[in-house]
């Protein structure tokens, strides 16, 4: 049997199911993708909580699986991650999605 998947809080709900389009319509995804998603936002289902952490909890928590969702919820404006943590990560994938997002023009 396998394990129950983490379940997405009805307040986040609307997030994650734009994240999970977002990524069927790039034709991108899979399982660890959607479990990091459903975890963090299990977590933290006001996303910004999140930015409020202190840099080191911040990118310590960051793991592969998590980085779409961060991207979505940057580009897509429900989280401001601060500029300290912008300047620590690579993100060279979110200037991919970049241009099919609300922030393309202004990126």
């Amino acid at each position: 049997m396998p394990p129950a998947k983490t379940p997405v809080p009805p307040r986040a709900a609307p997030l994650y199911d734009a994240y999970r389009g977002w990524l069927a319509a790039r034709g991108v995804g899979n399982k660890s993708f959607d479990s990091g998603a459903r975890c963090f936002l299990a977590r933290f289902p006001d996303p910004q909580a999140w930015a409020a952490q202190p840099l080191t909890a911040r990118l310590a928590g960051t793991r592969p699986q998590l980085q779409p969702l961060l991207n979505f919820l940057m580009l897509h404006r429900h989280l401001r991650p601060g500029y300290d943590y912008l300047l620590e990560r690579k993100l060279t994938a979110i200037l991919r999605e970049a241009p099919a997002s609300p922030l393309g023009p202004d990126l």
